[in-house]
């Protein structure tokens, strides 16, 4: 927290002057708007993120006229300013006690239902780390990436007490050396955190006594009813543990659209099981066609067999029946025509297995064109949550925008689409938070009061490109290099030979922010790398890059079609992997002069010979970088997998394909490959 006395004393004394003393007369509704109004900005910028969260949430009670608010707002503020002028917090709270006047948040029911699925999501991952281990630095940090993932949807939705936990919840996950215990006890009590944040999205009320309850001497300053009625139904509690139905997370029969009942509500995850279901009918028509060619081999191994013995037969004549032998002829001409008889029927084989083979291909093609309907959606529905939380951002930063979206028409995946909600969130967050300018900055610099920010989607070809624009002050390129330099990211002598791109790409690094302090908003360096991270793992790519006429343009470029991918297939030291086509360039001989680097030695193998050949990575906003390969295989368009966490943690890939025969092949994330490249050359 960010202590400054002097400005401490001058919010004290804003505070003073325009709602008098406890002695005074009782102020004006317009002195509360205005001093709510000069606090909400004021109080993020000296550090004091909980009073920002109060001071809005305060402005909210009083836009809906609750009963008492005035009186409330007034007595808690006037204490505020009392102990910032003795120079103390403006709370004596200590998280996680929430601070005095903050209420649960209630999350409209138009958008309750798809984020509780999302925070469900987060949960499971959360819930997959704790078991993982002990509490290492990597799992320390990849919990943090899933808290601040949940900071930013809980935002997006106005659930901002939920979002003001997971912000101290990061904090003390980054500083777990702040604890007795060291990171060991900060990774134990993850497990209540969890326990703490399910239940703060089951019931709200109900985890906000627990927290006051938790408090040495069982005070509670939750002192006014919650200003809306529970959003779960009278009766009823949802259920959001890690094994539990989805349907248990839908909003209230009340609240519900009146044509629900006209359809079947299907969550994401049961039909992206059911497609994957669907997938191994590829794999069981590959498996019936091996099966009918080892059929066909067998029953012509069959008849060569039948022609050696109808030959032999021929050599010792007709059977002689006064001779001892006569018996084996005939048990020889019977063994002829058994295998006369097992070639036919290895004939039938071939036959049933291969229509068997074309039957479910046909209804695998079929059933997939049919399953590919229901999982079709427009991104209209991803644009619009996505204004609306911006506006939410805006709003919490004291800054004024507008929204423009194009394209929302587009049809696509809608796992694809569910997927891309978050990264479009941090981006924008981002956007708000460190572009879009101050309403009276805006204005001293000639520009409209209100920031400009656009939401655009468009098709290229197969792939799909959405775009995020502003009008703000854009990025501050020597601040980067100073920030990346003062991180020990790079030297003074490296730093200095950067372009723009280069620079540009490093708001991608974990950790890097051109802000100071970290705010509820941004701040900790993680947003753009999650962004990246999820594009990543859709099989596409993101890139900064600065408007000419000021602000800035985020663009990601990824696959329509969630899990098919076109790649290329590579020989690396004795394995097969795959690569997306997207970021392929030149194939060439690797000779002495290439200085291209070893994809084997990148990916953690030995390379015992030099490759023969050397292949371009093209990655946006970097020089082709050349890495040598043994062998370059066909171009195949495949169905990529995800990867379980411990095996998408331990290398560059992107997911995995499984082949006609059950073997598991590797996709190389392509970005993190460059980026491992980079680093080999060290």
């Amino acid at each position: 927290m960010i202590c400054n006395r002097e400005l401490d004393t001058l919010l004290a004394q804003e505070i003073t002057r325009r709602l008098g003393t406890s002695a005074g007369p009782e102020p004006s509704l317009d002195a509360l708007r205005s001093v709510l109004h000069v606090l909400k900005g004021s109080a993020s910028m000296a550090g004091y993120h909980d009073l920002s969260l109060v001071v809005t949430q305060l402005g909210q009670r009083l836009r809906l006229g609750e009963e008492g608010i005035v009186r409330d707002a007034v007595r808690l503020l006037r204490t505020v300013a009392e102990r910032l002028e003795c120079g103390t917090p403006p709370f004596d709270t200590k998280w996680p006690e929430p601070p005095p006047s903050l209420l649960p948040s209630v999350v409209s029911a138009d958008q309750r239902g798809d984020y509780l699925n999302v925070m469900q999501d987060r949960l499971r991952e959360l819930d997959a780390i704790i078991s993982s281990g002990f509490g290492d630095h990597d799992q320390l940090s990849n919990a943090g990436r899933s808290i601040h993932s949940m900071k930013a949807i809980a935002a997006a939705v106005g659930d901002d007490t939920t979002a003001w936990y997971c912000h101290h919840l990061e904090a003390r996950l980054r500083r777990p050396n702040d604890a007795k215990g060291g990171a060991a006890e900060v990774f134990v009590e993850l497990s209540n955190h969890r326990a703490t944040l399910l239940r703060m999205l089951e019931s709200p009320g109900d985890a906000f006594d627990m927290l006051h309850s938790m408090v040495p001497g069982g005070r509670n300053r939750r002192t006014t009813p919650p200003p809306f009625k529970r959003s779960e139904p009278p009766g009823a509690r949802s259920t959001l543990g890690p094994y539990t139905a989805r349907s248990s997370t839908l909003p209230p029969p009340e609240e519900v659209d009146t044509e629900a009942d006209a359809t079947i509500r299907i969550p994401t995850a049961t039909l992206e099981q059911f497609f994957d279901q669907v997938e191994r009918l590829d794999i069981l028509s590959d498996q019936l066609s091996g099966t009918s060619g080892d059929a066909r081999r067998v029953a012509r191994v069959l008849r060569d067999l039948r022609h050696e013995f109808l030959e032999v037969q021929t050599t010792l004549g007709p059977p002689r029946p006064w001779t001892s032998s006569a018996r084996t002829l005939e048990r020889f001409a019977h063994a002829i025509d058994l295998l006369s008889n097992l070639a036919l029927t290895a004939d039938g084989v071939e036959q049933g297995c291969r229509r068997g083979a074309e039957l479910i291909r046909s209804e695998w093609h079929t059933t997939r064109r049919q399953l590919g309907r229901l999982r079709r959606t427009t991104l209209t529905r991803v644009l619009s949550r996505c204004e609306r939380a911006i506006y939410r951002y805006a709003e919490a930063e004291g800054k004024r925008v507008q929204v423009e979206t194009v394209g929302g028409d587009w049809s696509v995946e809608r796992s694809l689409a569910e997927r891309l909600i978050e990264p479009l969130l941090q981006i924008a967050k981002n956007a708000v938070s460190h572009g879009i300018e101050l309403p009276q900055k805006r204005q001293q610099l000639g520009k409209p009061a209100a920031g400009q920010l656009r939401l655009i989607a468009e098709r290229q070809g197969e792939w799909l490109r959405l775009v995020v624009e502003d009008d703000g002050c854009g990025v501050d390129l020597e601040r980067v290099r100073v920030r990346a330099v003062e991180q020990g990211l790079l030297n003074d002598t490296e730093a200095a030979s950067l372009g723009e791109n280069e620079l540009l790409n490093l708001l991608f690094v974990p950790g890097l922010s051109t802000r100071a302090d970290a705010g509820i908003m941004a701040g900790r360096g993680v947003g753009l790398d999650l962004a990246q991270d999820i594009v990543r793992r859709l099989g596409g790519g993101i890139r900064f890059s600065v408007r000419e006429n000021g602000g800035v343009r985020v663009t990601l470029e990824l696959p329509q079609e969630l899990g098919l991918l076109d790649v290329v297939w590579l020989d690396v030291a004795g394995s097969r992997l795959a690569v997306p086509v997207t970021f392929t360039g030149s194939l060439y001989t690797n000779d002495p002069d290439s200085h291209a680097i070893p994809l084997a030695g990148c990916i953690g193998l030995e390379v015992p010979r030099r490759p023969s050949l050397v292949l371009d990575l093209v990655i946006p906003g970097l020089r082709p970088l050349g890495i040598s390969i043994d062998g370059l295989g066909a171009f195949e368009e495949v169905f990529v997998r995800p990867l379980p966490p411990l095996l998408a943690n331990a290398g560059p890939y992107a997911g995995a394909v499984l082949e006609g025969d059950g073997q598991l092949c590797l996709v190389l994330d392509a970005p993190l490959v460059a980026a491992r490249a980079w680093i080999y050359t060290q």
